[in-house]
């Protein structure tokens, strides 16, 4: 078997027994406090992030996004809106309260705050 092979069945392998434990773990919950409850809910947002590293590796090996949108039963399109890292928003223009273009004292206090 190549090493390629290899770790593909075993990250399958891994992702089973990651599965299982998730699925043991709300078991486990469910006869235990609140307070377990929310650890187990803050675990969706591990999931997500993990899922946006498997999604920009395969980006990164090549893979394109009709390929990624085919293995998870979606289209490119929607594979491709959902997963694309979000840019933060760009800064909005500073607008001067004294002149209404920018005076070099309302600068000055934009840049410090």
């Amino acid at each position: 078997m190549t090493r390629r092979a290899r770790r593909e069945r075993e990250t399958m392998e891994y992702l089973g027994f990651a599965s299982r434990a998730i699925a043991a773990a709300g078991r486990r919950v469910g006869d235990a406090d609140e307070f377990e409850l929310a650890e187990l809910v803050a675990l969706r947002a591990v999931l997500e992030e993990a899922i946006l590293t498997g999604i920009q590796g395969q980006r990164a090996r090549g893979r394109s996004w009709a390929h990624i949108g085919d293995a998870l039963g979606i289209t490119r399109q929607a594979a491709q809106e959902r997963y694309t890292p979000k840019r933060p928003a760009a800064p909005k223009p500073f607008v001067c309260a004294c002149k209404g273009d920018g005076c070099e004292w309302c600068q000055t206090l934009a840049v410090a705050s």
